[in-house]
């Protein structure tokens, strides 16, 4: 079933019953056959996140323990085809790159923890990709001025390709590990390493 207006409120599933609730944005509105249980979604970006119920945290302990033994199991990456009602015969497949995201979701939940997702996009701001490698973005202006990752310009705005940060990171770990090699070597050499 597809919301007439989403720019207004969304859906979600009751934790006792699987049925789906509207919710209104920033307002928490359970299941007409469980008004007990009140969703805390609200729907709006905008809104700070809510903590999840003591319900929720143990139908989140229950799922993580299934989704974790389920990637456990299959390893190989397969998708995974999640029921939204049963009497329809309604299913979605979440991809196998999504699955450890939503471990880590439904772990936090189960924790009494809210969770914030924050995209990473194919091109990143200055900021963004020294956030990623951690360092300050004087350090990032320098190994873009170096040539160390390469970056086009977008109206006086470098843009740095999610890639190609991720090959400088794997390549600058590498390099590391090597000079940690070699300094662990000449220190068994000199006898200062036991």
């Amino acid at each position: 079933m597809l919301c007439p207006n989403p720019s207004i409120c969304y859906f979600a599933s009751c934790i006792k019953c699987d049925r789906l609730a509207k919710l209104l944005r920033s307002e928490s509105i359970g299941c007409y056959s469980h008004p007990q249980i009140n969703m805390t979604f609200t729907g709006d970006p905008d809104s700070a996140p809510a903590l999840p119920t003591a319900a929720e945290a143990a139908v989140a302990k229950t799922s993580s323990r299934a989704l974790e033994s389920h990637l456990q199991n299959h390893p190989s990456g397969e998708s995974l085809k999640l029921i939204l009602n049963e009497k329809e015969g309604k299913t979605i497949d979440i991809p196998a790159a999504a699955l450890p995201l939503l471990l880590a979701i439904l772990q936090q939940t189960s924790s009494g923890n809210t969770v914030k997702l924050t995209p990473i996009t194919k091109e990143l701001h200055i900021y963004q990709a020294a956030d990623i490698l951690g360092v300050s973005d004087k350090y990032m202006r320098e190994l873009l001025d170096a040539g160390k990752i390469p970056y086009k310009t977008v109206r006086n705005s470098r843009r740095i390709r999610y890639e190609d940060l991720m090959d400088y990171k794997k390549q600058s770990s590498e390099e590391s590990s090597k000079i940690m090699d070699m300094l662990v070597s000449e220190s068994e050499a000199l006898g200062l390493y036991p």
